[in-house]
């Protein structure tokens, strides 16, 4: 609903910055709070963030590839999304076993915040390294 109106102020990159720091609060959050309520609080940053993300990366990678490959690169996108959801509770058991879950949602939070924040101050660099066409557009060029 809310990411048209968004797009049409800030590019992609920006709006993946957003989204990671948004997240990050969340995470970040949880670290923080012990109560069930006051997590459910702090999630809705992270839930905000994801709903930007999946849209975003959905619309800038479509607008990046050739029509011919679109469905592939879309395809690819949506695996590497769920083989994220899927290994993320593996590759994080080590440090929840080590850390405990508060302080891992709470290092993870925080390492989003700092990806965010790189995100937003070399989002040029970001985009001519990655070759990106329009990451650093306003505007959506298939409007």
């Amino acid at each position: 609903m809310g990411y048209s109106r968004l797009k049409k102020r800030l590019s992609f990159i920006k709006i993946l910055a957003i989204s990671f720091g948004l997240i990050g609060l969340g995470y970040a959050g949880i670290g923080l709070v012990s109560s069930y309520w006051l997590v459910l609080l702090v999630l809705i940053p992270t839930g905000i963030g994801l709903g930007l993300m999946m849209p975003n990366l959905n619309v800038w990678t479509a607008n990046e590839v050739p029509d011919a490959l679109r469905g592939r690169a879309l395809g690819g996108l949506t695996t590497f999304m769920f083989l994220g959801q899927f290994l993320s509770p593996i590759v994080s058991q080590p440090a929840r076993q080590s850390l405990g879950m508060t302080a891992t949602f709470g290092s993870v939070g925080i390492s989003l915040i700092v990806l965010s924040a790189l995100l937003w101050i070399y989002r040029k660099k970001v985009c001519h390294a990655v070759n990106s066409t329009v990451g650093t557009v306003t505007a959506p060029q298939n409007s």
